[in-house]
């Protein structure tokens, strides 16, 4: 886990280490799930973009792993943010009751 420096002009941040488990590259801003695997060493280090349906009571059932810092090639190995503020992408589309995240192709970036 890697946390940025605090300061007063800058919120704190913190990160971690994943590898793309998308099948394609991962962009930035997209909200990332972990991949449900049976091999120990894959535990809690492969990620793919949230695929899960999001409920409107319960939010994203996906064990969430965080948002995509910079583009992360398929197959590589690349940061998410797990703390801070962060710009993911959304979709005016959807019509939730309560705070959810979650990614779809052809969505314009938002903060």
């Amino acid at each position: 886990m890697q946390f940025m420096t605090a300061s007063r002009a800058e919120a704190e941040t913190a990160f971690i280490v994943a590898k793309n488990n998308e099948g394609a590259e991962l962009i930035p801003g997209t909200v990332c799930e972990f991949t449900i695997t049976a091999t120990d060493a894959d535990q809690g280090s492969l990620v793919e973009k949230v695929d899960v349906a999001v409920n409107a009571t319960t939010g994203i059932a996906a064990p969430v792993a965080g948002v995509v810092e910079s583009t992360i090639a398929t197959a590589d190995y690349g940061r998410l943010q797990v703390y801070g503020p962060a710009t993911v992408r959304a979709s005016a589309a959807l019509a939730t009751g309560r705070l959810a995240v979650a990614t779809s192709a052809g969505v314009a970036p938002t903060g």
